[in-house]
Parts: structure tokens; C-alpha cells; sequence
């Protein structure tokens, strides 16, 4: 391991504890969060080989995808939209904003009067929770013509460990349980 780019190898002792308890913590650090892991994965199934090893963990956990998104200065020129107009509409659409109340006759409750838009992958309306439902969004432009907002955003999709609690710059911790004798 000593020879793989980006690790430190530190071996820890069993000190005591419960007998399953993991004696070695191997630990893997690095500012990207995907080179580490991709490190961490090269060192579970070393230890999975000749060793035998078995009942390799970690402490970051499964990845889920962020997406990020970034103006595409070209498309908003050529359409005539501003980049606050961009994020004024692309924030109204994602989220179900009260705006007013609908006065009911008699003493029964009003109706709140939310301002949203209804995604395909929800009952009501109120912000995307995935990715494919940003192709039916629509921005209005100047003219009053609809542009999908695929055209008008950059999409960059990133992984992060949902474990969320870890320092930055300590991915991932490994737990390499006592191996024993056969």
C-alpha cells in the first residue's frame, strides 16, 4: 500500500475489547471524495485476495448524486434572459411559495393560494426530486415564448457520501477485522 499514490497506511493494535471488535483502521484521506474511495475500494479487495480477509468496513457509506448547476452565459444572451430573471423563475418553479389567501364565504377556513410547479415525480406542487423532472421545466422568455431550462443550464453531477458528519479531508475510515486461523 505504501506504493499507491494519496495513502498513508497506519496500523493500529488490538488493545482489548470485544472479540469481533475491528483491530486495524486503515485510514485514507484525500481533498476529492471519489479518488479515496476508488483507493479505499483497490484496498478491500487486496485484502480480499491471497489474505482472505473478510468483513471489510467503512465509515463513509453509500455515495448519492448532487447536482449543481451553472448558467450558460451564451444561451441567456442569445435568448435576452438575465441571469437574476433565470434564478427568479427556476426558484418560483421549484418551490410552493404562499402568495395569498382565496377569502371562503362563511366562517370556513380560506384557501392558501401557493405559486409552484407540480413535477412529474411528485403528487404536488413543489421542488424536483429527480433529475429527468428538470426537462419539463420551462422558463418564459422576453418575448413570452417557453425555453426548457436544459438550455439555458450547465448540469454537473457530483458524488458525496451521505455520511455527512465526517471531517473535511478524512475519506473514508477502514475496519479490517482479526483474521483467524482456519
Amino acid at each position: 500500500m505504501n506504493e499507491t499514490a494519496g495513502t498513508d497506511p497506519r496500523l493500529s493494535p488490538n488493545l482489548g475489547g470485544a472479540p469481533n471488535a475491528a483491530p486495524v483502521v486503515i485510514r485514507i484521506s484525500g481533498p476529492e471524495v471519489v479518488e479515496p474511495r476508488d483507493i479505499a475500494d483497490t484496498v478491500r479487495a487486496l485484502l480480499a485476495g491471497p489474505t482472505g480477509i473478510t468483513d471489510v468496513r467503512d465509515n463513509l457509506g453509500p455515495f448519492r448524486t448532487e447536482a449543481r448547476f451553472r448558467p450558460r452565459d451564451e444561451a441567456l444572451s442569445f435568448y435576452g434572459i438575465g441571469e437574476q430573471e433565470l434564478q427568479d423563475q427556476v426558484r418560483i418553479a421549484m418551490t410552493a411559495d404562499k402568495v395569498g389567501t382565496y377569502s371562503m364565504p362563511g366562517a370556513g377556513p380560506d384557501l392558501g393560494i401557493r405559486l409552484g410547479m407540480q413535477f412529474p415525480s411528485r403528487q404536488d406542487i413543489g421542488g424536483p426530486r429527480e433529475l429527468f423532472d428538470l426537462e419539463t421545466m420551462n422558463v418564459i422568455g422576453p418575448e413570452g415564448d417557453r425555453l426548457p431550462v436544459v438550455y439555458l443550464l450547465e448540469t454537473d453531477l457530483r458524488p458525496l457520501p451521505t455520511n455527512s458528519s465526517m471531517p473535511t479531508g478524512v475519506v473514508p475510515s477502514w475496519s479490517v477485522p482479526e483474521r483467524r486461523p482456519m
